[in-house]
Parts: C-alpha cells; sequence; structure tokens
C-alpha cells in the first residue's frame, strides 16, 4: 500500500475514532430549541430625550437617568446557551441634540473578584469584565458600529461588516467613558457623539441594538438579544430594537488632525557613520457627506508611530502574512473586503511548524502594499484620499493614494473602486477596480463579486478578477475564489476553491502562492458532555485537508491533511494535539535556511502538535506548543511558548520564544525568535510600551519603544526610540522620532 493511501486510511479511521470517544465520554448536552427571532422581536427599549446635562464621571447620579427604563433580563450565551445570566444587569439610553448617552449598572455579588486585564485601548475583548454596546444605525441588519469598555473605563470601539462576516476592530472613534466601582458592582457612563455615527435622514430613528456583559472569572457571556453561540455580538440581525430617538442632526462632521513630526538617527557602516535629521509635517481631514458617506483626506501621510513586525519563522514555500498596522488604511476596511478572506490556517493555535503564519485565501486588495517595500521598509507617501459609506442599497469604497520616489523605486499611484449593491437579506453582489500606475509600468485589475447569506448560517463567496500590465495580457491573467462555509452551534464547515494563473499579476493583493489550483476542506464539530462539563467545556474533533495543484491542475505541488482535537476548559484554556500528513513534490531546489538546500523530489512527511493556551485573564498566563515529526528527508523539533505576567492592571510583561530544529541529509540548523515585551498604562490615555526581538536566522536584535499621551481624543503626542544591530543584511540603524497630532472637530 502506498504511504499516500495508507495516509489517508489512518486519517478517516483517526477521525472516526475521535468521534466516537467524544461521544463515549459522556452524555452529550442536548441542543436546546430556543426561538431566537421570537425572543427578539420582544427587545424594544426606549431612548428618552434630556434636557439637564449629563456629567460624564461613571456615577450615574444625574435625575435623567431615573427617566428611561433599563435593558434587562441578559440570556446567557457561555457557557449555558438560553439560561438567564447569573448577574444583573441594566443600560440606559438618553440623548440630547449632539450625544447620545448610555448608563449601565452592573450587579456583582462579589466586586473585589472583578477582572481588568489592562487599561489600553482596543484591549482583549474577552480578557476581563467588559460591556459592550453594538448600534445598527441604518437598521439593515448589516453594518453595526460597537463601543466597548471594560470597568476601568479603557476603550475598545470596532466596525462590523456584512452581519459580522468581517469586523474592524482598529477602527477608532470620538467618545468618552467613565466607570466607577461599588460595594454591588461597577457602573458606566458613555457620551457618544451623533457625529460619531452614520444614520438615516429619518425623524424617527430606529436603530438595531445588541449589548453584551463579560463576566470573565466565570467566563460568562451574557447578551440583551438572545443569540446562538456560534456567533458574535456583531451579528446585528439577531439585534434588539432601539426606539424613542428623533429629531436629530449628524452636523457638519468635519475634522482636521495636523501633525508635526522630526526624527534623529543613526546609520553605522565599516569606516563610515553619519547622524541624519529630518522634520515633516501634514494633516488629515474627515468629513461627512451626508447622512452615510465619509470623506478622508491625508497629505504628506506619516506612520512613523506604529509599532514594528512581530518577525516569524517560515519553515513552508508559503509567503508569509503580516498584517496592516497603519490607521488610515485600517478605518473602514470592510468597504474594500472582497470574497471570504479566511483567517489564517492557524486560528486557535495550532502547529507553529507546520503553518506558522500562512494563509492560504487570495486577497485582491491589501492595503499594506501601499507604502511599503517587500522588505516591510516604509516608502514615503505623498498623500491620498478615500470614500466610503453607504447610499440606499449600494456601498462605495474609493482610495486612491501616491507615493513619492526613492533611489530605487519610482512614484507610484494606486487606486481602488468597489461598489456593490444588497441583494436580499444579508446578500450583496459588487464589482471592483484596482489599479497600481508608474511612469514606466502599471498594473490594472477589474473583477466582479458575491456574496450570498443563507439562513444566517451559512454564506457563499465569490469573485473573479482579470489583470492586465505591459508585460502580460491575454487569457492567462486571470484569477478567482469561491467558498461555502457553514456556522452552527455544534459544527463548522468549509470548503473552497482559489486559482491564480501562472501570470497573473497583483500589485495590490496578497497571493499566497503564484500559478495555484487551491482546493480545501474543514470540517469540526464540537461535543459538550454533562458529565465533565464542570471541568471540560467541550470537546472539539476536526479534520482539513489542503490540495495545491497548479493553476491547470496538471501537477499536484502540495497536500497536506490534518486531524485535530481541542479541549476547552470552563476558565477559557484550551489544550489541541494534532497529526499532519504532508507531500510536497519540488521540481526546483527549496532553500528552507541559508546553505540548507533540499533537492527536487516527492517527499511525504508527518508531523504531530500538541499544545495549550492558558486562560489569558489570570495573573500568570502564557502558552506552549511542541512539534515533532518529520520534515522532507529529515526531522524537526518545534517549541513555540510564551508567558505573561499581569502585576497589575496597569504594567504587563510578557515573553516569547520560539525555537525550530532541522535535521535534514543535507545539513541541519536551528531556527529562533525571542521576544521580550513591557506594556506599561499609567491611565486610561497615557501608555509606554516596548518591545525587542532577536531572530538568530538573521542575527539581528530589534527594538521598539513608545510612549503615547493622549492629551485628546484621537490626538497624540508620540515618543518613539527604533534601534536595529546586528543584521547581516543591513547595516545598524538608531533612530528617536517624535510625532504630535492634534484633532479639531466642526
Amino acid at each position: 500500500m502506498s504511504y499516500d493511501r495508507l495516509s489517508m486510511g489512518r486519517w478517516v479511521r483517526t477521525l472516526g475514532v475521535g468521534i466516537v470517544a467524544a461521544v463515549a465520554s459522556g452524555g452529550l448536552a442536548a441542543a436546546q430549541t430556543i426561538q431566537f427571532q421570537k425572543l427578539r422581536a420582544a427587545k424594544r427599549v426606549q431612548a428618552v430625550r434630556i434636557r439637564e446635562p449629563i456629567t460624564i464621571d461613571g456615577v450615574l447620579d444625574e435625575h435623567a437617568w431615573g427617566q428611561a427604563e433599563p435593558a434587562t433580563d441578559f440570556t446567557q450565551q457561555q457557557p449555558d446557551e438560553g439560561k438567564p445570566s447569573a448577574y444583573r444587569s441594566e443600560v440606559r439610553f438618553v440623548y440630547d441634540d449632539d450625544n447620545l448617552y448610555i448608563g449601565g449598572t452592573f450587579f456583582d455579588p462579589d466586586p473585589d473578584r472583578i477582572i481588568v486585564n489592562e487599561l489600553k485601548r482596543d484591549f482583549g475583548a474577552r480578557d476581563g469584565d467588559s460591556v459592550s454596546v453594538v448600534f445598527d444605525p441604518f437598521h439593515d441588519e448589516r453594518n453595526a458600529t460597537s463601543f466597548q469598555a471594560n470597568a476601568s473605563g479603557a476603550q475598545r470601539d470596532l466596525q462590523a461588516y456584512d452581519d459580522s462576516r468581517v469586523t474592524n476592530s482598529n477602527w477608532d472613534a470620538v467618545w468618552w467613558v467613565k466607570t466607577s466601582r461599588f460595594s454591588a458592582g461597577w457602573r458606566l457612563e458613555m457620551r457618544i457623539p451623533f457625529k460619531t455615527l452614520r444614520f438615516t435622514d429619518a425623524d424617527q430613528q430606529i436603530w438595531g441594538l445588541q449589548i453584551q456583559r463579560v463576566v470573565r472569572r466565570t467566563n460568562e457571556l451574557s447578551l440583551w438579544s438572545p443569540l446562538p453561540r456560534q456567533f458574535n455580538q456583531y451579528k446585528v440581525s439577531y439585534a434588539g430594537t432601539l426606539e424613542g430617538i428623533s429629531g436629530i442632526k449628524q452636523g457638519p462632521n468635519f475634522r482636521i488632525q495636523p501633525f508635526a513630526s522630526g526624527q534623529v538617527s543613526r546609520g553605522d557602516k565599516p569606516g563610515v557613520s553619519g547622524t541624519n535629521t529630518k522634520g515633516d509635517g501634514g494633516f488629515d481631514i474627515k468629513y461627512g457627506i451626508g447622512r452615510a458617506l465619509t470623506l478622508d483626506a491625508s497629505y504628506r501621510t506619516d506612520f512613523s508611530q506604529v509599532e514594528s513586525d512581530a518577525q516569524q519563522l517560515n519553515l513552508t514555500r508559503f509567503s508569509l502574512f503580516f498584517p496592516e498596522k497603519r490607521q488610515f488604511f485600517l478605518e473602514n476596511q470592510g468597504a474594500f473586503r472582497m470574497g471570504d478572506q479566511d483567517p489564517t490556517v492557524d486560528p486557535i493555535g495550532r502547529g507553529i511548524a507546520a503553518v506558522s503564519s500562512v494563509r492560504r485565501d487570495f486577497i485582491p486588495f491589501f492595503s499594506r502594499r501601499i507604502g511599503l517595500s517587500d522588505a516591510g521598509e516604509p516608502i514615503p507617501m505623498l498623500g491620498g484620499t478615500r470614500l466610503t459609506g453607504k447610499s440606499g442599497a449600494y456601498s462605495l469604497g474609493l482610495l486612491a493614494m501616491r507615493t513619492e520616489g526613492t533611489d530605487t523605486i519610482e512614484p507610484r499611484t494606486y487606486t481602488t473602486v468597489r461598489v456593490s449593491r444588497e441583494v436580499g437579506a444579508g446578500s450583496s453582489i459588487g464589482g471592483f477596480y484596482i489599479g497600481s500606475d508608474a511612469a514606466s509600468d502599471f498594473n490594472k485589475l477589474i473583477g466582479a463579486d458575491v456574496h450570498l447569506n443563507i439562513a444566517r448560517a451559512n454564506d457563499v463567496d465569490a469573485f473573479v478578477v482579470k489583470s492586465s500590465s505591459p508585460v502580460v495580457s491575454g487569457p492567462t491573467t486571470f484569477a478567482g475564489r469561491v467558498a461555502v462555509q457553514a456556522k452552527h452551534p455544534l459544527y463548522l464547515a468549509r470548503a473552497s476553491y482559489t486559482n491564480i494563473q501562472r501570470d497573473f499579476r497583483d500589485d495590490l493583493g496578497f497571493i499566497p502562492r503564484p500559478n495555484l489550483g487551491l482546493v480545501t476542506a474543514e470540517f469540526q464539530k464540537d461535543f459538550r458532555p454533562t458529565r465533565t462539563y464542570q471541568w471540560i467545556r467541550s470537546y472539539t474533533v476536526g479534520g482539513e485537508g489542503d490540495l495545491f495543484y497548479t493553476a491547470k491542475h496538471d501537477q499536484l505541488v502540495t497536500r497536506t491533511w490534518r486531524q485535530d482535537y481541542a479541549l476547552e476548559f470552563p476558565d477559557g484554556g484550551i489544550a489541541t494535539a494534532e497529526i499532519f500528513w504532508n507531500r510536497e513534490a519540488l521540481n526546483a531546489p527549496f532553500t528552507p535556511s541559508s546553505g540548507v538546500v533540499v533537492p527536487p523530489g516527492v517527499y511525504a512527511f508527518r508531523q504531530f502538535v500538541t499544545g495549550y493556551t492558558a486562560d489569558k485573564s489570570k495573573v500568570l498566563s502564557g502558552n506552549a506548543k511542541l512539534t515533532v515529526g518529520e520534515y522532507y528527508a529529515g526531522q524537526i523539533r518545534g517549541v513555540d511558548s510564551g508567558a505573561r505576567v499581569r502585576i497589575s492592571e496597569q504594567l504587563a510583561v510578557s515573553a516569547t520564544y520560539t525555537r525550530n530544529s532541522v535535521h535534514l541529509p543535507q545539513g541541519s540548523y536551528d531556527a529562533t525568535i525571542t521576544s521580550f515585551r513591557v506594556d506599561q498604562s499609567f491611565s486610561t490615555r497615557v501608555f509606554l510600551n516596548a518591545f525587542i526581538q532577536r531572530n538568530s536566522t538573521t542575527r539581528t536584535w530589534q527594538s521598539n519603544i513608545r510612549f503615547d499621551f493622549m492629551h485628546h481624543p484621537l490626538s497624540d503626542l508620540y515618543i518613539v526610540y527604533n534601534d536595529t544591530r546586528g543584521s547581516s543584511l543591513a547595516p545598524p540603524v538608531h533612530a528617536i522620532i517624535v510625532k504630535y497630532s492634534h484633532l479639531l472637530s466642526f
């Protein structure tokens, strides 16, 4: 019997044994029949217009709060779906001409055990006690805006699109929140200017509303409008209703944010050294056009305050994926989304050596390609504009950016346009254009996409795109992807097909591998046994297969089969075990590390990966993953570990250690990345962060130390120190950067 057939047989048999074992471990908790939409219809709350001012201090001592009936009777999503929350919550809504005010009282019989894990903006959403208020101002069950605060007043805001299909936690808005503790729990007050929100021009406003509360020590998630456990709180097709708001206007909604920056840097080469200074300045503008469109403009766009990328090890033949971190590109990302855009292959802490940070999906528009070289070095940006929003059933995204030239890169203009139209409940069709133009070169793409949502839990996504450039044109320049997903309380099923033809070019996209025909399938099943419920929350058994062909399907290049097991504990900790069966067909030599070359041939190898991720809300938390097994014609041993110590809600230190030891007939090598991080929050507005990394492969030390004083909402003073030394590829660089920005609202 061939190795491939033996591997497949074992994979199928092991998956079957795993399912039987999970069922045999105890009686399965019967799925409750919950009439979610019927319960949702009863969830309505009135906002009350007030004349007296509200002081945002977290005390709720104004008379106005007593005029509003609270949203109460929260229902558990976790751990006991459908049961009443064990903790009483009351949330009230009042408003005046300019602002919406939210007052919440969250009862807790043991307030000394309330957990606050950090104070930074955009804190870990479920790592401490917190409350999220989610609005669907158009009441279209598609797009949402969320405002979340933890029990010490840290802020987290977020945009969601297509009924939670995509979320953007990097969006930052102007709003205020304060919290306070009392003997029976904690309180909060929020003030959200109406100009921060987008809504219709109707005199009587009707908004979708969802409220989520997290009590971290018991790992309880409860919602005001009940929600199936497979969805998050941004699934506004299950939201309740906020009524009573009338006669409000958004106002001009014009903001300008000028900035000034200065830098002193020193680069050292053998026998040559020099100190350079430079200053710069520019501005960002935001203007609300009507009720639902937003125009952004930026001149001399500057991202000098952005944190350094975390370095990664890559033992695969795929491109590594580094996320976008620059604020101008992070806002309103959903307007430029085409297709399903799966997360990385490693969503719950799977194998380090086998999957790393590989993405298998094709992203037609990936903003990180603007203003950054392939090596991640910044390219000066002159500026650009962005228009996003809605007009009736249509959604619009338009982006135009211009980069300046360098000694080796000519100036270039980037353009992206996407228009989509709603079709039925939760579905849409759209078209897009993506262009990259320089004096001696261009790359233009045009495409169409469709998203179908079926019964709220099933999605179909597809797009096709054609590329043209001076070098390649004709029928070999197409790419496309189709994906289906079924997401239900106790199982998840996905399948996709991606084709990227040999000469396809996309200057503004992320392509995992050129000349690709990729078939993927995944199935995961959850079991919730009643016998072990007190110490094991759920079992997950699943399998996944990837088949990587050339675009014409004339050769199978890579095949990966994976079976995984996971145990989720009541505190949120997760233990995993996985088995990988890999097949690689090399037509050319593959160099996983300098000096080590794997010759062409067909290789079949297996790996076993096990790991544990601890409850992140604990004072001491961490994770560890171990990889053992084969790697091409040799062996691999890998470890990926991390630890975090929360000294207080204001101070935490963490460290990570990743190491892969590879032994091949052609040679052996070790690759190690070590990092150390300090996060100090002097308050919810003053932060100091230090991030230090060591990469053994490039023999590089990289340090990034940032001080941020948020002196006014969305207005910052940054002092940044960057240091890179020891690299075998580039000379040492040391730089101090100061950047000041101030937001002016009109």
